[in-house]
């Protein structure tokens, strides 16, 4: 083995190969990463169309239940009134509006919520006895919804629950009386989201900081760590309860996959972008996709963690390896071809090399020609026999150099 010709080849192989399989991987992954934009627009694009048909609701809601005569009369008597007799306005206004408020939370209606407006909770019907609190400084809908007297939706957290929220103002014979919101949960958002696009997971996690600085310290209770990143919570009522949240098995063993991404998941959400990550379990390739939430201020709130099955991924990375296989093979075979043809050169230099070292050193004068008589080579010997230099005659016509005619 010639070892100079072998450490050539080799690192020959190497280099090109590593050349063409990065290039293969690189395009991999810019098409795995295009196509995961692409899912990542058709989960925003169906998030956008829940929130719309709920945003539809809420002001069926509002038209048909909650701006009628007889509502914002009772609203304004309980603004009208101090004391008991608030408190007993208060109960009328419960009374009269519970029943609905009892239909509409089986359809996903988390909270039914009256305002003052300079801005203090005048009715929680999902909390009747917590009210008079101060809403402006942490509920930013709240505050427009009043000033700026139009509706306003929009995630946002809040001091008992955070939701989906949509606040109108509402008004008494043209007079400004406050506002009232509708909100949801996520839960009812995954539902219809598992309406539009079926067989994928929703997890939702919320910023923690952004929750806790409004929560009650009493509501924290209900939330829980994230596991991919300790910044955010997942809300989990029943754990207040003794009853945790189930969490399905498979989304266990992609949030333990994904811990090797913790560090990359981490500085994407804080960016407040969307993204996507890609994890193969017993075979199948599954897309971890984060789309963020954006609150009434324009900020990341929260997350919609989607898991889904993307085979059309697996495709393309299986394809990238046989592709990276093939290339290699090819390198190998250019690599072991030159380092058979390089060492048969050599070997045929040396021959030439030895048999010039012969030649030279005859004592018989040696002069080769090729097929048209022109000479190739001429010894020592030769040249001092013919009396000329090999110089002066290789490439010149042998016959008409030396050949002697005798008349």
């Amino acid at each position: 083995m010639n070892r100079r010709v072998f450490a050539v080849a080799l690192t020959g192989f190497l280099l090109f190969a590593s050349i063409g399989v990065s290039s293969v991987q690189m395009l991999v992954d810019y098409e795995v990463g295009s196509q995961l934009d692409a899912r990542l627009q058709q989960e925003s694009v169906a998030y956008r169309s829940v929130i719309r048909g709920l945003s539809q609701v809420a002001r069926t809601l509002y038209d048909e239940t909650v701006n009628t005569p007889a509502v914002t009369a009772l609203v304004k008597d309980v603004l009208a009134t101090r004391g008991d007799e608030q408190d007993v306005a208060r109960g009328m206004l419960l009374r009269h509006l519970y029943p609905s408020y009892r239909r509409l939370s089986t359809r996903g209606v988390r909270q039914l919520h009256f305002h003052t407006p300079d801005g203090l909770s005048l009715l929680r019907l999902h909390s009747p006895l917590k009210y008079g609190d101060s809403l402006f400084e942490v509920r930013e809908s709240v505050r427009l919804a009043n000033t700026l007297l139009q509706p306003v939706e929009g995630f946002e957290a809040g001091k008992l629950f955070h939701g989906f929220r949509f606040v109108y103002p509402l008004f008494h014979e043209g007079e400004h009386i406050g506002s009232v919101e509708t909100s949801v949960s996520f839960k009812t958002v995954a539902a219809q989201l598992q309406a539009l696009v079926p067989n994928e997971i929703f997890e939702f996690v919320l910023n923690r900081d952004h929750v806790f600085a409004m929560l009650y310290p009493s509501e924290r209770s209900i939330y829980g760590p994230f596991g991919l990143n300790d910044e955010f919570v997942i809300e989990d009522i029943g754990a207040k309860l003794g009853t945790p949240r189930v969490v399905p098995e498979l989304q266990q063993r992609l949030e333990a996959e994904l811990q090797s991404d913790r560090a990359r998941i981490q500085r994407q959400m804080v960016l407040g972008k969307a993204f996507g990550l890609t994890k193969k379990l017993d075979g199948v390739r599954y897309a971890a996709l984060f789309t963020p939430v954006s609150n009434i201020s324009g900020e990341a709130g929260g997350y919609i963690l989607t898991y889904a099955k993307v085979p059309e991924l697996e495709n393309l990375y299986r394809n990238g390896t046989w592709i990276q296989l093939t290339l290699l093979a090819l390198m190998a075979s250019l690599a072991t071809g030159y380092y058979r043809r390089r060492v048969s050169a050599l070997a045929i230099e040396r021959e030439r090399e030895k048999l010039q070292a012969i030649t030279e050193r005859m004592a018989e004068g040696l002069f080769v020609q090729d097929a048209k008589g022109r000479i190739t080579f001429m010894n020592e010997a030769a040249e001092t026999i013919l009396a000329t230099r090999a110089a002066d005659v290789i490439g010149k016509i042998a016959h008409d150099l030396f050949h002697v005619h005798y008349d």
